[in-house]
Parts: C-alpha cells; sequence; structure tokens
C-alpha cells in the first residue's frame, strides 16, 4: 500500500513537472521576442531622431553657406530651434512608444497569466475536492498532497512571469529615457552649426586697414560749410567779416570755413613801390587774391633794426593797411625776422623793438578785424621752438591788451618748417593763435607735406603765410608739379596761404617780370612764371589781366619819395635790378659756371643762379647740391666754399655757416635732414647769397 503510493506520487510529480515547463518556458521565449521587437523599435525611433536634424543641417547648408549675408538668415535661425523641437519631439515619441510597448507586454503577460490562473483555480477546485475525499477519505491522502504541489508550481510560474514582465518594462523605459537623452543633446548640434556662420563677416573687418598708407587723413573740421574764396560778389571782409581760429580752420563770421589766399611782398624796405591801393585792387579784382601779406625785414640792409628809418617803415606798413581795409582785403603785419642775431633770444627776435611795434600796431587797429599779426617770420640756425614759445609769450600779450581776439600767427625753427615741435608744446592761454608754416615747391617735398597734412588732421592751426614754387634760395629751379601738389593739399585742408613774392627782382620767385616796372594793372606779359602759374592757379587762366586798374604810379612816386628821404641810400636802386645792373654792368650775364668737387662715391657743385648788385656790392647766389653714386646712404658733417677774394653772407638758408676771409664753411649735425643723401640719390643741400666789395667767384668746394 505504502509501496503504491509512493510510486504514484513519483509518478504524480512527474506528470505534473512536466505541464509547468510547457507553460512558463513558452512564455518566457515570448516575452524575450517582445523586448527584443522593442528594443529594436525604440533603436530606429532613435535613428529618425539622429538623422532628421542632420538631415536639416544638410539642407541648410545647401540653402547657402553664408548665412549672415543672407537676409532670412534669421528666419533659418529659427528653422535651427524648430529642429530642436521636432528632435525633443521624437525623443518624447520614443518614450511614448516604449511606454506602450510595455503596457503592451503587460497586457501580454497577463493574458498568459490568465490561462494558468484558470488552470491554478481548477488546479485550486481540484485539491479541495481531493482534500475534502481525504477529510471522508484517508486513503486518497496521496491525491491530496499531489494537489498542493500543483498549486505551489503554478504561483511560481506566476511570480517569474511577474517578474520578466517587470524587467521587461523597466529595460523599455530606460531605453525610451536614453532615446530622449540622445535626441537632446545631438539636437543643439544643429543650432551650434547656424551660430557659426556669423563669424564668416570677421575678415571683411580687416580691410579698411589697407587705408593706412595713406599720408592724407580725413578732414575734421568743426564747420558744416565752406565759403568760397573768389567768384563772390562784394569785398572778402564785406563777405566774411571777423575771423576766428576754430581747430585747425579759420572761420568767417556765418560759421563758415574760409580759406584766406593771397601774395606776399618782397621786403617792404627794398621794393616800396609795390605797397600801393591800385595795385592790391588789381591782386583782388584779377587775380582773386582776398589777403595780402606786408613784409617788414628787421635785419639787412635798412631793415627796421638795422639802419632802416622805423618811423618811414612804419608808415610804410600802414599805408599797406589802410589800403587793404579800404578794398576790403585782409592784410598780415609780418616782423620778417631772418638773418639775425642767433646769438640769444633778444637778438634774434629783437624782442623789445618786436612789443614796441606791436603795441603800436596792435592800438592802432584794434578795431580793424581784417588785421593779422605774424610775430616772427623765421626762425632759423640755432633758435630753439623753445625760445620762439618764450618770445612769443611776451609779445602776445600785448597785442591782447589792444586787440583782444586778432588772429597771431607764430614762427618755428628751421626757417617755420618745425610745426610739429610747435604742436608737441603750443602756446596756451590764448585764443586765435596759428602757426606758420613755410616751404618752397623746388626744395621741399612729402616729409614736409606729411607733416602738414599730419599737424592739421590733428585740430592743429596752420598757416602757411610764405611759399614758393621754385627751390628754398627763391632764385632756384622751378617746380610746378610740386607746387600743384603742395596746393592740393592746403585747398583740401582749407588753410591759408600767400605766395612770395610781389616784385619784379630778377629771381625764380619773383611774380612780376624784372622787364616789367609797373606796380599795378598788370598783363600776362607782365608776369614772370611765378606770377602766370599763381594767377592760373587762382583764376584758370591769364586772360582778360590789365583791364581794372591803372597805373599807380603817383602812389608808388609817393611812396618812393617816402623811403628815400628816410633811409641812407634810395630804394630806387634796390626796387629795380635794371637801374642797377645798367650801372656797373653786372647782373645775370655775369653768372659763372658751376663748381664742383668729390670725396669718394659724393660729388658736390654749386651752380650760380643768380647775379646782381646789393647798393654798391657785388652778390652771386649759389644752389649747392651733393649726389652719392654708392649703394648706401652716406653721411656728411661739413661743406666748404673757397672764393676768388674775401666775402661776407647776404643771406643762406638751411645751414649753419659762417665766412672767414676767402671762405665759407657750414656744419651739419646727424640729426639734421640735409646731412644725408640716400643711395644713388643727390640732394639739394642749402643755397646762400654772397657779398664783396668787388667782382668774384667761386673757385672750389669740399664736402666731408
Amino acid at each position: 500500500m505504502d509501496e503504491e503510493i509512493k510510486n504514484d506520487t513519483d509518478a504524480q510529480e512527474v506528470k505534473e513537472e512536466s505541464p509547468k515547463n510547457e507553460t512558463v518556458e513558452p512564455e518566457k521565449k515570448r516575452l524575450s521576442e517582445k523586448i527584443v521587437m522593442g528594443i529594436i523599435l525604440v533603436l530606429l525611433l532613435i535613428t529618425l531622431a539622429v538623422g532628421i536634424p542632420s538631415l536639416m543641417k544638410g539642407f541648410g547648408k545647401g540653402s547657402g553657406s553664408d548665412l549672415s549675408n543672407n537676409p532670412t538668415s534669421s528666419h533659418t535661425a529659427n528653422k535651427g530651434s524648430n529642429t530642436v523641437q521636432t528632435s525633443q519631439a521624437d525623443a518624447t515619441t520614443a518614450a511614448q512608444v516604449a511606454e506602450t510597448t510595455d503596457k503592451t507586454e503587460d497586457i501580454t503577460t497577463r493574458d498568459a497569466l490568465s490561462g494558468d490562473g484558470d488552470s491554478e483555480e481548477d488546479k485550486t477546485s481540484a485539491g479541495d475536492e481531493t482534500s475534502e475525499v481525504a477529510e471522508n477519505e484517508t486513503e486518497d491522502e496521496s491525491a491530496e498532497n499531489a494537489g498542493d504541489t500543483t498549486g505551489e508550481d503554478a504561483d511560481e510560474a506566476d511570480e517569474t512571469t511577474a517578474q520578466a514582465s517587470d524587467e521587461a518594462s523597466s529595460i523599455a523605459t530606460t531605453i525610451a529615457n536614453v532615446a530622449t537623452t540622445v535626441a537632446t543633446t545631438v539636437a543643439p548640434t544643429t543650432v551650434a552649426s547656424t551660430t557659426v556662420a556669423p563669424t564668416t563677416v570677421v575678415p571683411t573687418t580687416v580691410a579698411p586697414t589697407t587705408v593706412a598708407p595713406t599720408t592724407v587723413a580725413p578732414t575734421t573740421v568743426p564747420a558744416t560749410t565752406v565759403a568760397p574764396v573768389q567768384g563772390e560778389s562784394g569785398t572778402p571782409y564785406g563777405n566774411h567779416g571777423k575771423l576766428t581760429v576754430v581747430g585747425s580752420n579759420i572761420v568767417d563770421k556765418n560759421g563758415d570755413i574760409y580759406q584766406l589766399k593771397g601774395v606776399s611782398t618782397h621786403g617792404i624796405n627794398w621794393f616800396p613801390g609795390y605797397v600801393n591801393k591800385a595795385g592790391f585792387q588789381t591782386m583782388r579784382d584779377e587775380w582773386g587774391i582776398n589777403i595780402v601779406r606786408l613784409a617788414m625785414y628787421t635785419a639787412e640792409y635798412n631793415g627796421y633794426t638795422s639802419g632802416g628809418d622805423k618811423t618811414a617803415l612804419k608808415n610804410l606798413v600802414i599805408s599797406g593797411v589802410d589800403a587793404a581795409t579800404e578794398l576790403g582785403l585782409y592784410v598780415i603785419i609780418d616782423w620778417h625776422v631772418l638773418n639775425d642775431d642767433k646769438g640769444s633770444t633778444d637778438s634774434f627776435f629783437h624782442t623789445s623793438d618786436a612789443i614796441a611795434f606791436f603795441n603800436e600796431m596792435s592800438s592802432r587797429y584794434a578795431g580793424n578785424d581784417n588785421v593779422l599779426y605774424e610775430i616772427c617770420n623765421e626762425p632759423n640756425g640755432s633758435i630753439t621752438w623753445e625760445q620762439c614759445k618764450a618770445y612769443a609769450e611776451q609779445v602776445i600779450p600785448v597785442i591782447r591788451a589792444n586787440d583782444p581776439d586778432a588772429i597771431i600767427i607764430v614762427g618755428n625753427p628751421t626757417w617755420s618748417q618745425r610745426i610739429d615741435l610747435a604742436m608737441a608744446n603750443p602756446i596756451t592761454g590764448y585764443s586765435n593763435i596759428m602757426y606758420t608754416l613755410h616751404f618752397y615747391a623746388g626744395t621741399h617735398k612729402d616729409d614736409l607735406i606729411n607733416r602738414m597734412v599730419s599737424c592739421v588732421s590733428a585740430g592743429f592751426p596752420v598757416f602757411v603765410s610764405e611759399y614758393g614754387i621754385c627751390d628754398a634760395s627763391g632764385n632756384g629751379g622751378i617746380d610746378t608739379a610740386n607746387a600743384d601738389k603742395w596746393m592740393s593739399y592746403i585747398d583740401q585742408y582749407h588753410i591759408g596761404s600767400c605766395i612770395w613774392s610781389l616784385c619784379n627782382k630778377g629771381e625764380s620767385a619773383s611774380l612780376i617780370s624784372s622787364s616789367c616796372n609797373k606796380t599795378s594793372a598788370w598783363t600776362a606779359s607782365d608776369l614772370a612764371t611765378a606770377g602766370t602759374w599763381f594767377v592760373t592757379m587762382m583764376k584758370g587762366s591769364t586772360s582778360g589781366l590789365g583791364t581794372t586798374a591803372g597805373s599807380s604810379t603817383t602812389e608808388t612816386t609817393a611812396a618812393q619819395t617816402t623811403a628815400q628821404n628816410t633811409t641812407a641810400q634810395s630804394t630806387t636802386a634796390q626796387q629795380t635790378t635794371q637801374a642797377t645792373t645798367t650801372a656797373v654792368s653786372f647782373g645775370q650775364d655775369d653768372n659763372q659756371a658751376t663748381v664742383s668737387g668729390t670725396n669718394g662715391s659724393l660729388t658736390i657743385a654749386a651752380s650760380n643762379s643768380s647775379s646782381w648788385m646789393e647798393g654798391s656790392s657785388y652778390c652771386r647766389q649759389y644752389s649747392v647740391k651733393v649726389s652719392n653714386s654708392s649703394s648706401s646712404e652716406i653721411s656728411f658733417t661739413s661743406i666748404t666754399l673757397t672764393f676768388s677774394t674775401n666775402v661776407t653772407v647776404n643771406n643762406v638758408w638751411n645751414v649753419n655757416g659762417s665766412a672767414n676771409g676767402n671762405t665759407y664753411t657750414c656744419t651739419f649735425s646727424s640729426s639734421d635732414w640735409n646731412s644725408k643723401v640716400a643711395a644713388n640719390g643727390e640732394l639739394e643741400v642749402f643755397g646762400g647769397s654772397f657779398l664783396s666789395s668787388t667782382n668774384f667767384t667761386l673757385t672750389g668746394i669740399s664736402v666731408n
């Protein structure tokens, strides 16, 4: 009995074990397959989430590589933003699908387990019935045991299936989260690519640097309009009135920039006849000038501080100012220092005489807003800017005490070429101060042009109170091309200017032909080369000249008479070279041939550019050039000229030197602009005129 029950129980265990395996194993398999399918589906969604932004990025590139230059670039950026939103939506969809898969698996699991549940109920019912039989029939105890075993197995299968379902749901959720993270992470890279596009604009900001080499800076002016210089009815002063310095410009009563353009006399102590109303009117009406400069030498022959009659010279200045005022012209009173004693500030500028002179003139013309004061023509040699400034600071207060706002023009070292030094240390405490610049086109080239442009562009007020179209000697070669270049910059920056000089002296700087003795109403044939250039520059041509004013013989004679009565020598002799030339048979025809010398690769040459009688003395003027035949720059420290007899210096420019017997020697420092010659170059070093009581010639020249 017991053995049979045991055998029956074993058989029942084997029999019940088989249905358990057949039910649970297929369900696990189906769950695994569904999990795999879910993973594949989620991976597909991830691929789509990543692929769509990349595709959009590709389309963005295809539509235009430079988004910054595309008017729809902002729209493209929005498209990039939409791409992010789309990618995030794809990620959300992936999560939703994963969740749906999870739910589907739960339902499938429940369905699978619900079949087992029915069997479980059946088995439980069978177990209950077996239990009832066992209570009634003890011999059925083994069947009850079998039923209990079957129930335990079913519970185990239920638990295993539920765990598998939970694991599947967890895996699906994790994959969905990964999809969302990937989509969100990948999407911004699309935006980054669109924001990079504007950087392609950056190189365009480099382009303006190509303008740097140009020497002309943009004009900076406070006024909005520029008043016409000529071609207007009325007089210059009548139309423009009181002038004021604003920044680098002169501004008229209307607040407009006004450019002064006119003529400087030669030394009025030598050529007084040109200081007359008729001559000024001819230049105003036919040449188009609006200003006259009255040059009164302080030194040289019959200068204000060197033997000339101060009263007569002051009267000549007054005559010129009054004539200009009557004609509505502006006028400069020029204290024409040049070859004065450079031993000290006072000996060069004649400070005491200057203070007395400008006090008298500014007091007399305090109510004349057409008068400008130039207090020191051309400081040179050893005179420094500090000396110029110290002198100016003594004279300016004197003028200001009488005329608080007249324009005052201040000279500076190196023949008024070092405006840069003045700009670095300007005169302060006063308004309406300007600074002198002088140039001669045959000598002064781009370096001085650039200096002028640099100063004016910085707002520094510059006035070109003297210039010429020849070299700095006043009687050398003419360079109209460079003169035109100078004037183009002067006009561009509205800089005031006066050309040198109104006289008929036989030199290349003179405006009037040496064969013309008229002092007004000049025709085209009466003009020298410089005069023809100037009138053409001002008016466009020389046609129609000589018709607006008659000869001013009476006025000229009166001026000459005044000068003759107050000077030791007749001014008529100085006024016209022809008269003196005829008397002693010495002039341009007596110019000697060029004299030269060599020192290694350097060749030096001096040409006799002009000859004339200076009173009873013979005067010769020379222009000195040095050339360099080597492939390297060469510097030199001194130049010596040797003459046939003892000489004295009449006038020398661009160098410091002295005469000793029959020689003249000038020296140079390494900082001097004219102390070196470029490789294979040529340099005009200096010019000068020399005097002797007898006729003389240059016999030798050397450079060291």
